[in-house]
C-alpha cells in the first residue's frame, strides 16, 4: 500500500512540511541529489515523514499559528519591527518561514536516508545512535574509537535554516 503524505501548510491532517515534488525540485540543485533521485516514491515519502518528525522534536519560539494544525509549523511571528515600517512584513516573514522549513525538511530527508545507507560504516551514524565507543578488528588490524558525546542527527544546514525559530524548552511551575 503506498504511503500517503499531506504537505498542506498548517493543515489539520498534514504529516510533512514539503511535498515530494517540491523536495525533489529543491534537492536537484544541491550536492547529493543523485541519492534522492534514485529513491523509490515510498522511500522518499518515508524520508520526508521521518525528517518532519525529527524537526518537530525541537523546541520553537511562539505558538502554533492555527489551533487545529497537526505539525509545529507555521508559528506565530514574534519579531518586533520598527515603528513606521511600510512593508507588509507579515507576508515577507510568512513566505520566508515556509521556504526555510520546506528546504530544511528536504535536506534532512536526504541526509537521514544517507545515514541509513552508511549504517555501520559512517562514524556520524554510529555517534548519532548514542554509541560512546566503537571497536572493529579484521585479522591483525584493530580499530577503536571513542566519542566525546552524542551527535545530533540534524544536518547542520537544517539547524541553520531553523535557527531563528528555535527556542529553549519552557519550564512551567505551579
Amino acid at each position: 500500500m503506498p504511503i500517503t503524505i499531506d504537505a498542506t501548510w498548517g493543515g489539520s491532517i498534514s504529516n510533512v512540511y514539503v511535498s515530494e515534488t517540491d523536495a525533489t525540485s529543491f534537492l536537484t540543485t544541491t550536492f547529493g541529489s543523485s541519492l534522492w533521485n534514485s529513491l523509490s516514491q515510498d522511500n522518499k515519502h518515508i524520508s520526508l515523514l521521518t525528517a518532519t518528525r525529527s524537526i518537530d522534536q525541537l523546541n520553537f519560539v511562539g505558538t502554533r499559528y492555527f489551533f487545529f494544525q497537526q505539525l509545529k509549523f507555521p508559528r506565530t511571528l514574534q519579531r518586533p519591527f520598527p515603528i513606521g515600517t511600510q512593508v507588509n512584513t507579515f507576508s515577507v516573514e510568512w513566505v520566508r518561514m515556509i521556504e526555510h522549513v520546506q528546504q530544511a525538511t528536504a535536506i534532512q530527508a536526504n541526509h537521514m536516508f544517507k545515514l541509513e545507507l552508511d549504517q555501520g560504516q559512517d562514524h556520524r551514524f554510529i555517534q548519532s545512535q548514542g554509541i560512546n565507543s566503537f571497536s572493529q578488528s579484521s585479522g591483525n588490524t584493530s580499530d577503536s574509537i571513542s566519542y566525546g558525546g552524542l551527535a545530533h542527527p540534524l544536518h547542520p544546514d537544517v539547524k541553520a535554516l531553523l535557527k531563528e525559530w528555535q527556542g529553549a524548552p519552557r519550564v512551567y511551575r505551579g
